[in-house]
């Protein structure tokens, strides 16, 4: 019997180690100027004077210089004006040497912003040298109330690409650099149920993707996974994990969560107003909620906090609730000569900032702003706009 039982185990840990999947992963360069939004990442500074000192330059004027970090170092950009045309010089070698870089012209893409790119940035990684590419877009803020500002934003024109078995189908998996460093780390993402049409990503627009770190543990639907993306972006491994588990209760339709503890952070999802999570205490970093309406219409609410301001969940083996309502709101406002200024925040009943609040995946209908007077007359009364 103790015999039958051992071979049992070992049949079982076989049968469990054989869902382990390791995918080459193929790099291709998708650069969509009309998708660019879906991408926004690296922003590099403004690089200060004496950061220069050590940086070959072209000879021109009136320019911006901006720095920003890769894997194997600060890399810095110009952006100026050459012949009446906005023009980008890019460190595409590391060598601190813009004289030997020929300058991308940018293209306008709006009334506020110029594009250049794909850009080839030669990056030194793990002992060798590897092409990675990036968009840029920038702006010139310019506003009577505020000094002029130059903002430049790097975005990631390099993906990697491949197929997952996922519940029985082959799913296609993309690698995003989000952050534009060339390396791939926890920070970056894995997008699964990603499409390719006409060599553009259709990405980060479809709220039914998954969405999930490059390098993390998972649960969804109460399976749980551990991914894996090689620093170079060339493999995938993907794991079953065995977990203690308990069930986390919710009003909704789905929920989406990011907690840590223990040293370990997790992307859990759930639906149908159930979730399966590890058993253990955490911090909650991230809640994702989506909920109908009386009218059946469909609402998104995100909200976050970070460090010692993540709250405590605690997730027991009998299980537990989570409801972050109601919603405070609170109005800050400060007087500046005969203008008054304000800005409105909302929290969760447990003290996460929301940072989107969407309907059928767009911004809810902009209100209407009313000021009125200790009395009740009605001062002015305009549209409310999002910013």
């Amino acid at each position: 019997m103790r015999r039958f039982g051992w071979l049992l185990l070992v049949l079982c840990s076989i049968a469990w180690t054989q869902e382990q999947q390791v995918i080459s992963l193929r790099y291709e360069v998708g650069w969509s100027e009309k998708g660019l939004w879906g991408f926004m990442l690296g922003v590099p500074r403004l690089a200060e004077s004496a950061k220069l000192e050590n940086v070959k330059l072209p000879s021109v004027s009136n320019v911006s210089f901006f720095a920003a970090k890769f894997v194997d170092g600060k890399r810095f950009f110009a952006v100026t004006k050459r012949q009446n045309k906005l023009v980008l010089y890019a460190d595409t070698n590391g060598n601190n040497n813009l004289t030997d870089e020929r300058p991308f012209e940018m293209r306008r893409q709006n009334s506020n912003a110029m594009v250049a790119g794909p850009i080839p940035m030669r990056i030194k990684l793990n002992g060798k040298t590897v092409t990675r590419h990036v968009g840029a877009m920038f702006i010139e803020i310019k506003d009577k109330r505020v000094p002029l500002r130059s903002l430049l934003f790097l975005f990631a024109a390099s993906r990697w690409t491949g197929k997952l078995l996922w519940e029985g189908k082959q799913i296609p998996v993309t690698v995003i650099d989000k952050n534009c460093d060339g390396v791939i780390s926890e920070d970056d993402s894995l997008i699964l149920g990603s499409a390719v049409t006409k060599g553009s990503p259709i990405l980060l627009t479809d709220f039914k993707e998954k969405r999930l770190p490059a390098r993390g543990q998972v649960g969804i639907n109460g399976k749980f996974f551990r991914f894996e993306v090689s620093p170079d972006g060339e493999k995938l491994i993907c794991e079953p994990l065995k977990v203690q588990t308990a069930t986390v209760k919710f009003d909704g339709e789905q929920l989406m969560l990011i907690v840590e503890g223990g040293g370990k952070k997790w992307l859990l999802e759930g639906k149908e107003g159930k979730l399966i999570a590890p058993i253990g205490e955490f911090q909650l970093l991230k809640v994702n909620l989506t909920r109908k309406d009386k009218q059946r219409q469909l609402w998104m609410v995100e909200a976050n906090a970070f460090g010692p301001a993540a709250p405590r969940f605690s997730i027991p083996d009998s299980g537990t609730m989570l409801d972050i309502e109601p919603l405070k709101l609170s109005l800050h406002y400060a007087q500046k000569g005969d203008q008054c200024e304000f800005s409105l925040d909302i929290k969760t009943a447990n003290g996460m900032s929301v940072n989107m609040l969407l309907a059928k995946g767009r911004l809810p209908p902009e209100p209407k702003l009313r000021l009125s007077s200790l009395d009740g007359k009605i001062v002015a009364e305009s549209k409310f706009h999002y910013g």
